[in-house]
């Protein structure tokens, strides 16, 4: 677990972190996102930041953001 950990914060290093407050311009879009997606309320807030921060690449191993469009998913179809 340690070396896992380790190895995690060794790669996340790499590349620059921000911290987003969730704004009231944010929030407002998450109910359509959440309907126009099938997505819960967390993804939908993740995508919602993503768009408003104008990132279209997300690297996770939650299939459901495949269903979003203009989100390109890096996760090498790890699950599927």
């Amino acid at each position: 677990m340690k070396r896992g950990d380790r190895l995690l914060k060794q790669f996340l290093s790499q590349f620059p972190a921000y911290e987003q407050k969730i704004l009231k311009t944010i929030k407002d879009n998450v109910v359509d996102i959440m309907a126009m997606y099938n997505l819960g309320s967390y993804d939908a807030i993740h995508i919602g930041t993503a768009i408003y921060r104008k990132v279209y690449n997300i690297a996770s191993f939650d299939e459901d953001f495949r269903r979003v469009g203009g989100i390109q998913l890096w996760n090498n179809r790890a699950f599927g």
